[in-house]
């Protein structure tokens, strides 16, 4: 997997539980006073997992995010929590994954498109529970058929991204592999 987005600067790690949510309406969302505790009012906002299931980028809104991976587009949601997200299955050896993209203001793609690393995703934005803007970067293992292994491993599926990544940015591979190609 390429880095989606450059410059690169991970806000919050695979696994970290930092962010905390107030328990009524309007929710609002708070860091930790410590690392166990949300201040009163508030829960953590990972409390149905280990903590965070993926990356958080910096990003700013409308910046171009692309495809850290080749594949195509197996799935396109808006969720209230994630916002508007993509996610494409693609093959690394023989291990089958779904990279996801969450947060975007706008999709550049569509259901059942073939994707090459370092096409254009989407753009970035703070859509769902979202404090900032930023790109949530996941990671799931996946079936032949694009099922989720590994559902009860606290994460519902996602695995850290970063010991898959590479330091090389999407969009550079591509005009690599444009000038392999002429």
């Amino acid at each position: 997997l390429f880095r989606p987005v450059s410059p690169w600067r991970v806000n919050q790690y695979f696994g970290e539980d930092k962010a905390c949510v107030s328990l009524n309406p309007p929710y609002t969302y708070r860091y930790k006073e410590t690392a166990e505790t949300c201040p009163v009012g508030y829960k953590s906002l990972y409390s149905q997992m280990k903590g965070h299931n993926g990356l958080d980028l910096q990003a700013y809104r409308w910046q171009p995010v692309y495809a850290a991976q080749s594949g195509f587009v197996d799935e396109v949601s808006t969720e209230i929590e994630r916002g508007l997200g993509i996610g494409i299955r693609t093959q690394i050896g023989d291990r089958f994954f779904r990279h996801r993209y969450w947060h975007l203001i706008s999709l550049d793609m569509e259901l059942g498109d073939k994707v090459e690393t370092g096409d254009l995703v989407g753009y970035a934005d703070s859509t769902g529970y979202s404090t900032a803007d930023h790109l949530h970067f996941e990671l799931k293992e996946v079936d032949l058929n694009g099922r989720v292994l590994n559902r009860t491993n606290g994460y519902f599926g996602s695995i850290d991204p970063l010991p898959f990544m590479e330091d090389n940015f999407a969009l550079d591979i591509k005009g690599l592999y444009g000038l392999i190609k002429k």
